[in-house]
């Protein structure tokens, strides 16, 4: 399972926490954009410590091309990204 919000997936989720997945069996992932947020009062997205740069995209486009066993289509992605 997916997520991106920390809301969604995070230790205070109201949905489901990473550990309650784990025990009936589901992994789950957490995009490393949202990783590289910390929570803060009335911000339920987080808020960064940098600005967003695209690295974060290219980790969660490699963890996504592990994930699915397409590592070099995953860096073809990635290529194509830095050309433009």
């Amino acid at each position: 399972m997916p997520a991106q919000l920390p809301l969604l997936l995070g230790p205070e989720s109201k949905v489901a926490k990473r550990e309650d997945l784990a025990t009936v069996g589901v992994n789950s992932y957490v995009s490393p954009g949202m990783c590289a947020t910390k929570k803060a009062a009335g911000d339920m997205y987080g808020s960064r410590q940098k600005l967003w740069d695209m690295t974060y995209l290219y980790k969660e486009i490699e963890d996504f091309a592990k994930i699915f066993n397409v590592e070099d289509r995953g860096q073809a992605v990635i290529a194509d990204f830095k050309k433009t």
